[in-house]
């Protein structure tokens, strides 16, 4: 039967492959950027048409996956009033602007009025000092609610002073400050270049640390993906300090980096916000399908079951009733009778008390579980089965360890009475002895019925190990409610025969607490 335990794990297994997935997708676009780079493709130059053409493509990508991280980050911020998720928003619908000035201002694009190195590459700053910030202030905050007074400074900064200062350089007659200048790269960066450049990698190699540690804290898939990022953008830093001609493919490689960052941004966002919990709502609505099915099955068998053992019992009872009636009226010997009656009497109390105990586990199938002592529990269902067994048998029972806590419920006795009753009919031999212990075994609890006699039948065996659809097996309600509990606890029944002996032996395994 599929526990909680088995969807929590399916979760997190799906977890890892979409983490996974956002790590694969990271090399694979840095690792071609890399090549690029290293095989000096990077410092070819393209003529001014084929440029432009690519120019467009690779800022059109970067404006669009800028686009769908605001998107979401903003849904999710309305939904969770994170601060880091207003700052991505406010980053991702700040960038898809800047993308558009890059583009209009680049020297290649000859179709527009604004087109002019030198402002092109001053509006470059108004990126690096909306990514940096936001993303150190992403990093310091994290997951905080945003305060009045977080979400006022935030509005001042992300959509009044960053989209301000970006078109005031961009419409501006004369740029007020140059980056860079003739011979450009390196020789070229002006001292206000390079006390940029300096601000924005520090800032950037900062936040990349705090999001890495944080990832390694939390395995947040977003944190994830920031941090992946951050290397990305700091190699389009590095790219963009150095490129000397704005026809080489360099020019090209820097804004790809930045696309790639956000690329991975909103596939994790993706991920998170859409294709994770439609795969986890999918997962519940097969396991809760199944459940009714097999709920459903096990009613119909149970209740057949039921009212064939009850049919049985009360026509036997009726039986008896009768001859003893006819033997009162010839005034015959009714002792021969008596006992029979009041066995198969006790039998259908008993298996009414089965049923009533079932559609108790039944209906507190969700119940929390709780700390409880074992061995206490074990010695009060001793002392109960021992009044039922109407027979003497000894329960030798041994610990290795002292107080010994299991997560259960207050149905456990319902458990270890089952367990204990079943060894103590099975036991067979002149002195009749069942063998208890209890150990701690890989940080569970291993509770042990060790004895001599028949063990149980295949159908129960099979029951325990694969768990067969119930049309096709004869169980005990006894076993089945044990079954039940254990898998409640999450815990599990082992059923073994000794080799070379009569010794069968049945383990009863919980969570230690």
């Amino acid at each position: 039967m599929p526990g909680k335990g088995n969807q929590l794990l399916t979760e997190s297994r799906a977890r890892k492959r979409y983490d996974f997935f956002v790590l694969v997708l990271f090399v694979v676009m840095f690792l071609i950027i890399v090549a690029i780079l290293f095989t000096g493709l990077a410092w070819v130059t393209v003529e001014t048409a084929e440029f432009n053409f690519w120019l467009s493509v690779v800022t059109t990508i970067w404006a669009t996956v800028s686009g769908i991280v605001a998107t979401y980050s903003f849904v999710q911020y309305t939904q969770e009033r994170f601060f880091r998720s207003f700052i991505i928003c406010l980053l991702g619908a700040n960038v898809v602007l800047l993308a558009f000035l890059i583009l209009v201002t680049h020297p290649v694009a000859t179709w527009s009025a604004f087109a002019d190195r030198i402002r092109n590459r001053t509006i470059v700053t108004a990126l690096g000092f909306l990514l940096a910030p936001g993303l150190l202030a992403g990093s310091i905050a994290g997951e905080r609610q945003v305060t009045t007074k977080m979400r006022n400074i935030t509005i001042l900064w992300g959509i009044l002073a960053q989209p301000a200062f970006a078109l005031w350089l961009f419409f501006v007659p004369v740029p007020p400050f140059e980056l860079t200048r003739p011979p450009w790269g390196l020789a070229g960066i002006t001292p206000v270049g390079w006390a940029v450049f300096i601000v924005v990698s520090i800032t950037a190699f900062v936040s990349f640390f705090r999001y890495m540690s944080e990832w390694l804290r939390t395995k947040d898939r977003i944190v994830l993906a920031l941090t992946l990022a951050l290397v990305s953008w700091i190699t389009s830093v590095f790219v963009f300090a150095i490129l000397d001609d704005p026809l080489q493919v360099a020019e090209l490689i820097w804004i790809a980096g930045m696309a790639v960052g956000f690329t991975l941004l909103a596939a994790a966002m993706i991920l998170t916000s859409i294709i994770e919990p439609h795969r986890a709502l999918e997962t519940v609505v097969s396991e809760r399908t199944f459940q009714l099915q097999e709920s459903r099955e096990e009613t119909e068998f149970y209740l057949s079951l039921w009212t064939h053992k009850m049919g049985n019992l009360l026509h036997a009872i009726a039986t008896y009733l009768e001859l003893i009636e006819e033997g009162i009226k010839v005034g015959g010997d009714l002792s021969s009778l008596q006992k029979p009656t009041e066995d198969l009497i006790q039998e259908a109390i008993r298996v009414n008390r089965q049923v009533a105990k079932l559609t108790k586990i039944k209906e507190r199938a969700d119940a929390i579980t709780w700390p409880v002592n074992l061995d206490q529990a074990l010695l009060k269902s001793v002392r109960e089965a021992e009044s039922s067994l109407q027979r003497d048998v000894v329960f030798a029972i041994s610990a290795k360890e002292g107080s010994i806590q299991v997560y259960a419920d207050d149905m456990i006795d319902i458990v270890l009475v089952n367990m204990v009753t079943r060894c103590g009919q099975q036991v067979k031999g002149p002195s009749p002895m069942v063998n208890v212990s209890m150990k701690k075994v890989s940080g569970d609890t291993e509770l042990t019925f060790e004895y001599e006699g028949p063990g149980i039948t295949s159908e129960m065996i099979e029951w325990l190990t694969v768990r067969p659809p119930l049309r096709r097996s004869i169980l005990d309600l006894d076993l089945f409610m044990s079954i039940l509990l254990m898998e409640r606890y999450g815990g599990r029944i082992r059923y073994e025969e000794i080799k070379g002996s009569d010794k069968k032996r049945i383990a009863l395994t919980f969570r230690s607490a």
